[in-house]
């Protein structure tokens, strides 16, 4: 008894809400037949109408994700033809059935049974009409439609506010690859910046995204951190783009798990190296971790771990920048490593896992697009005030270094050209000379 109390009284507020959503509209369309016929109640006459009544008809309108029956009512202009209703107009715009359709795919449910599932979630009392608009392919084209508005909007969006991190990562269907940027501002916000279609994740790819990143107005004036999973595309690319003002941090969970797989000791050989490698990455100064990054090379050397080594050794400077910089510890979990961006990924793992065949990139890009968008909306806050504080003036001292030394020598080749700073003597050789006394 208590789960058929439940069920009506569920169904009952369902009913309620479709009821009173097409009451709302049966109200806005008496008062815009009103306004076509005249400032007064109905049945009154006034020389300002552009329209005379002409009874009801039956039409269509889109309610609850699905096409419902409703009564228009109709007016006949002063001059002939009939004239618009304008709330009927626009309950008839297929947006709404566009937006149920992308929302119900990204939740998950397969376009071949979109129709049965409005069906059966249909309100008691509610006239929907069967399959009107809800085939399968109907269903393809209004998502594709939607998915692709929503990914204009989120890619088209200015990138003008102060960011501080910006992580990069790649995803992949078939035989098709997308480039992601997700930022962070200076007031602790994540949010999408782009996504850029392309064959694989090659330095021309990461360049052209990077550059479509500056342009939208992404600036890197007052310093930049990028956290990449370790591409040499990328960050090759992001020197190329943005020059030595900013910084690049390489993900330490790759880099970590790069080392690992290549292990071939034992597991508690193993498992000294990872906390030999965790505890150089906890280092208070950017020399002591290096030089313990350089003693567990060698370390891996002398065992036969050559392999290992090359590849701890490889882009070891990036893996401690936040520690050469002075980031504050604690945004240490969020800005050494691509989680983040990888969490959104995860997104479009549970949105696009019934795609079986993935036809070209730009069906990679809406479905990614998409997940993006979703995962957006669910995006928290990184650190507090503080914290973001202290990030700011370290990414701001890193970016005045470059420009400081340039500016030094600058001075200093003026001052020679001047003559008021002599060249520096050449040291003598104490190479002993070749000829003989």
């Amino acid at each position: 008894m208590d789960d058929l109390r439940r069920v009506l009284y569920q169904d009952g507020q369902l009913a309620l809400s479709h009821q009173a959503g097409k009451n709302v509209l049966d109200e806005l369309m008496e008062e815009d037949a009103c306004r076509e016929c005249g400032v007064g109640q109905k049945g009154t006459h006034s020389t300002e109408r552009t329209g005379y009544r002409n009874g009801y008809e039956a039409g269509t309108v889109f309610l609850g994700g699905q096409q419902t029956r409703v009564l228009r009512p109709r007016v006949v202009g002063v001059e002939g033809g009939e004239r618009p209703i304008e709330s009927y107009l626009e309950a008839r715009d297929p947006e709404f059935l566009n937006q149920a359709a992308l929302t119900a795919c990204v939740l998950g449910v397969s376009q071949r049974h979109h129709a049965q599932v409005l069906q059966d979630a249909a309100p008691l009392g509610s006239d929907p009409i069967a399959g009107g608009g809800l085939s399968r392919s109907a269903v393809g084209r209004r998502f594709i439609a939607a998915a692709s508005q929503k990914v204009k909007e989120l890619l088209s969006r200015n990138l003008g506010e102060r960011y501080l991190v910006v992580w990069l990562d790649g995803i992949g269907e078939g035989r098709y690859f997308a480039v992601a940027a997700v930022g962070l501002t200076d007031k602790g916000e994540k949010k999408v910046l782009g996504l850029r279609q392309g064959s694989t994740e090659d330095a021309t790819l990461c360049r052209e995204f990077l550059e479509y990143l500056r342009e939208r107005g992404l600036s890197t004036e007052r310093g930049l951190l990028f956290v990449v999973d370790g591409g040499k595309g990328i960050a090759r690319a992001i020197r190329e783009v943005f020059g030595q003002e900013v910084a690049v941090q390489r993900c330490r969970c790759h880099k970590k798990r790069n080392i690992l797989d290549k292990l071939t000791l034992s597991e508690a050989e193993c498992d000294a190296v990872e906390r030999d490698l965790e505890k150089a990455w906890k280092s208070s100064s950017d020399t002591l971790g290096r030089a313990r990054l350089e003693l567990l090379a060698r370390g891996l050397e002398a065992r036969g771990q050559d392999r290992v080594a090359a590849s701890l050794r490889e882009g070891m400077r990036e893996t401690i920048t936040c520690t050469r910089l002075g980031i504050p510890v604690g945004l240490n979990a969020s800005l050494t490593n691509t989680n983040i961006i990888e969490s959104t990924f995860s997104q479009h793992e549970s949105t696009a896992h019934r795609v079986k065949r993935w036809q070209n990139g730009e069906q990679l890009v809406r479905w990614a697009g998409v997940a993006l968008w979703r995962a957006e909306q669910a995006f928290g806050t990184v650190g507090d005030a503080e914290l973001l504080r202290q990030l700011c003036e370290a990414l701001e001292r890193h970016a005045a270094a470059p420009a400081a030394a340039k500016g030094a020598q600058a001075q200093e080749g003026q001052l020679r050209r001047s003559g008021r700073l002599s060249a520096q003597p050449r040291a003598e050789s104490t190479r002993p000379s070749s000829k003989v006394a």
